[in-house]
């Protein structure tokens, strides 16, 4: 169990836990501890600034330079945003999984936009 003032955040995702079932097991992955301590989860600012800090340590682990070749199950983006999905879930703080969701929310539309643009250049050609 995770102490209640800190959040781990493991590369060991349940999905590469599965698919590396037999090959390796989740002791051969990295992990990090962050510290959720002096967080005012009240406080917006530091609400962000704990939620940057999660998203460069899962950005960091999840990096293939550093993971090596065998354990190359996704690519980096996809496994750090396992890692941080799992690293929101497991601080148990409604306010980091609301801000978590309004970036989720906020990234899908950007890429939506996106596409569209793109369909829009195609269709005109």
């Amino acid at each position: 169990m995770l102490h209640s003032k800190s959040v781990a955040l493991l590369v060991a995702a349940s999905v590469a836990a599965v698919s590396f079932a037999g090959a390796a097991g989740a002791q051969d992955y990295p992990t990090a501890s962050v510290s959720l301590a002096k967080v005012d989860f009240n406080n917006p600012d530091e609400v962000q600034a704990v939620y940057n800090k999660l998203r460069r340590t899962a950005a960091d682990l999840c990096d293939s330079r550093v993971l090596g070749a065998s354990h190359k199950f996704l690519n980096d983006r996809e496994c750090a945003a396992m890692a941080l999905d799992q690293a929101v879930i497991d601080s148990r703080q409604p306010a980091l999984h609301a801000y978590h969701a309004d970036k989720l929310n906020t990234q899908q539309v950007m890429m939506a936009k996106k596409a569209a643009a793109k369909d829009k250049q195609y269709a005109a050609k």
